[in-house]
């Protein structure tokens, strides 16, 4: 896998729209950033974590680098319709950083993160738009169901956190489908025990000590206690 510099990327300041090119979530410490890749003028995606932040940067980076391990080992493996990892990225951020789009600043600095390839729609936007015919849903239902097929049979990973945000689909007809935010997702050991990959493992995906993680109205039923959802 590639380590890119700001070089690589090209930010298109002026073009920016702060509701939707450039998120920071406090919860989580990430900032998501959109931008274009110099090479072939590509939309892309940079998911950013900053080195001076509340909680602990070894931490949180070490959290991003699961994700990263996860989408490249899928994307190794060739498991179908799964977000294209492009490059890691790690170093001072250059002076044309546009802090003033992000509410709440986050520090200025250090930054660590993964460059994946960026898609017009997530599939709540995508229903918000379009009248979905029977042929686009069966479309769409086939292709997710064919990624989680290859990432549980293939390469054993549990993603931990599906839902529409998280479904990503570009503007050809049909479109293509890819599944993204693996921040929650582990590698199932009983999957891969018997496989020569490497086994990554991380919290639960559904709770971390007394905290709930995920999205309680896409859980899994039985995953959720209706105490937790009262």
């Amino acid at each position: 896998m590639q380590t890119w510099t700001w070089d690589e990327i090209k930010l298109d300041i002026d073009e920016f729209n702060p509701g939707k090119t450039l998120i920071w979530n406090e919860n989580t410490s990430t900032t998501i950033l959109h931008g274009k890749w110099k090479k072939n003028d590509r939309s892309i995606v940079i998911k950013l974590i900053f080195q001076s932040q509340k909680r602990n940067y070894e931490e949180l980076k070490k959290n991003l680098q699961n994700e990263i391990n996860l989408i490249l080992t899928s994307n190794q493996k060739s498991v179908r319709n799964i977000i294209e990892l492009i490059a890691e990225i790690e170093g001072e951020l250059p002076s044309y950083f546009p802090y003033k789009y992000l509410s709440p600043l986050p520090p200025e600095g250090f930054a660590y993160g993964a460059v994946l390839m960026s898609y017009e729609y997530n599939l709540d936007e995508y229903m918000d738009m379009k009248l979905l015919e029977v042929d686009l849903k069966y479309h769409i239902l086939t292709e997710i169901m064919r990624s989680l097929y290859d990432l549980h049979t293939i390469v054993g990973i549990v993603h931990g956190d599906l839902k529409p945000n998280n479904i990503l689909l570009d503007s050809h007809l049909p479109p293509l489908i890819r599944l993204c935010d693996f921040g929650l997702g582990n590698i199932n050991e009983d999957r891969v025990k018997n496989q020569n990959y490497q086994t990554i493992l991380h919290q639960s995906t559904i709770t971390a000590g007394n905290h709930f993680c995920g999205t309680p109205i896409y859980a899994a039923p039985g995953k959720v206690s209706i105490s937790f959802l009262r």
